[in-house]
């Protein structure tokens, strides 16, 4: 957790978003078969976002270029970091924001209070 905490310890409400966005993502892709994405892939593709956004933003690019641009950033040296911290696991920090990320199992098996009635109309 405290990797995580480094990791957004001075982003907006609008980069924490980004970054959520780009953890979810990573923890639901599927990669083809015979093709697991690693660390390294993951830096790797973050790092050339990171280039594209920040040229972008030198050029007058948006706001959230340049927030998109300092969150994939900051992933990369979380990246590195949790790579570092578990040199043996390749998939370090896929691992841990599987770990940070992943949906309780029991999530979609709670129904709602209303759940499986169908709508009512109420009147006088």
């Amino acid at each position: 957790m405290a990797l995580l905490m480094r990791a957004v310890r001075d982003f907006s409400e609008r980069q924490s978003q980004v970054f959520l966005l780009i953890s979810t993502f990573l923890v639901k892709y599927e990669a083809p078969e015979l093709r697991a994405i690693n660390d390294r892939d993951v830096i790797e593709g973050l790092a050339a976002l990171a280039s594209t956004y920040e040229t972008s933003v030198q050029g007058g690019g948006s706001a959230f270029e340049g927030d998109a641009a300092v969150v994939l950033r900051r992933a990369v040296e979380t990246a590195r970091e949790a790579g570092a911290a578990e040199a043996a696991n390749p998939r370090a920090f896929l691992d841990f924001l599987t770990r940070v990320i992943m949906r309780r199992p029991d999530a979609d098996a709670a129904p709602g209070p209303d759940a499986g009635e169908a709508p009512r109309l109420i009147l006088p």
